[in-house]
C-alpha cells in the first residue's frame, strides 16, 4: 500500500504541474489582468452546476420513494387475504442499479421468499411505475398482458392479484390454464 500511495503521490504531483502549466498558458492568452468579476462568474456557474446535479439526484430519489410506496400498497393489497409472512418491498441500490427486495419489520432481508412472492414483488413494482404516474393522461393507455402469472400463486394470491390489476389497468389480458376460486 505504501508503494501505491507513492505512485499516486507522483501522479498527483504530475497533474498539479499540468494544471499549473495550463493556467500559465491560459494567462498568456490574456492581455492585462483578468477582472475579479470573471472569476466570480466562474464560481457562480460551478455552484449552479453542482446544485443542478444534486437536485437531479434528489428528484430521482424522491421518484424511487414514490414508486416504492406504490409498490408496497399494491403488494399489501395482493397479500391481504394470505396468512404467510408478508414483509415490505424495499428498493435497494447496488452499483447504480435499483432492485426490489422483501424485508421484514426489522429491516432484515427475507431469504425464504417463494416463487409466488417473487412474482408478486415484480408485478407490484411494474404496477407501481404506472400507478405512481396516475396524474398523467398516458397511464390509461397501458395494458397488462401476462402469460400464466398465477401458475405460482395460491388461491388467495390469485384473488388479490386480480383485484389489484383491475384498479391499475383499464384493460388486461391474463392467460391462465386454471383459475381456482373456492367460495363458500
Amino acid at each position: 500500500y505504501n508503494t501505491l500511495i507513492s505512485d499516486h503521490n507522483e501522479k498527483l504531483a504530475s497533474y498539479n504541474d499540468k494544471i499549473k502549466n495550463n493556467r500559465q498558458k491560459l494567462s498568456d492568452l490574456v492581455v492585462g489582468k483578468i477582472q475579479d468579476k470573471v472569476y466570480e462568474r466562474v464560481e457562480v456557474a460551478e455552484t449552479l452546476l453542482n446544485l443542478a446535479k444534486s437536485t437531479a439526484t434528489r428528484v430521482f430519489r424522491n421518484l424511487v420513494k414514490a414508486i416504492e410506496k406504490e409498490a408496497n400498497s399494491h403488494y399489501q393489497s395482493m397479500m391481504q387475504r394470505n396468512k404467510s409472512a408478508r414483509g415490505i418491498i424495499k428498493f435497494e441500490e447496488h452499483q447504480g442499479k435499483i432492485s426490489p427486495a422483501l424485508i421484514n419489520s426489522d429491516g432484515k432481508l427475507l431469504s425464504q421468499v417463494h416463487t409466488g412472492n417473487m412474482l408478486l414483488i415484480k408485478l407490484s413494482t411494474i404496477m407501481a411505475i404506472i400507478s405512481a404516474r396516475k396524474v398523467t393522461k398516458g397511464t390509461q393507455l397501458y395494458t397488462l398482458i401476462a402469460d400464466a402469472p398465477m401458475s405460482s400463486f395460491g388461491q388467495q394470491y390469485t384473488m388479490g392479484f386480480c383485484k389489484v390489476i383491475s384498479n391499475v389497468y383499464r384493460q388486461s389480458i391474463i392467460m391462465s390454464k386454471d383459475f381456482y376460486q373456492n367460495d363458500d
